[in-house]
């Protein structure tokens, strides 16, 4: 009787095996299978086989994503720009100011001398 029962259970075992193998195929041959996509030239990024390109590691990406990252890259873009162009204006301005500045100390420099000469002038009747 005993050994009956461990034959039964290792037909058990072995039917079970294969039912668990059969069902597993099944399910991989279900969900899992080859399709040939065509995409336009310059959309795929996947390296380029001369047999057969692998594209396991592919994954698709919707046209609005990427058209979304590309304005959100292009208003950082702008706003990069004018705060450069913003920083270009204030440093012209500062240059201006600085030779207004240089300008104004020679100018004074220039009165000072005159001053001197003027002082130094010779009064005669």
């Amino acid at each position: 009787m005993e050994s009956l029962r461990g034959e039964i259970e290792l037909k058990y075992q072995a039917a079970f095996t294969a039912h668990k193998k059969t069902s597993d195929r099944v399910h991989k041959l279900k969900y899992n299978y080859e399709v040939i996509v065509y995409l336009k030239q310059g959309q795929v990024e996947v390296p380029q086989l001369p047999v057969a390109t692998d594209y396991k590691d592919a994954i698709l990406i919707q046209r609005k994503v990427i058209e979304d990252q590309n304005k959100e890259i292009i208003k950082r873009g702008d706003a990069k720009v004018e705060k450069m162009e913003k920083i270009s204006e204030f440093k012209t301005f500062l240059r201006k100011v600085r030779y207004q500045k240089k300008k104004l100390d020679l100018e004074i420099l220039d009165f000072e001398e005159r001053a001197k000469d003027v002082q130094m002038y010779r009064v005669t009747k």
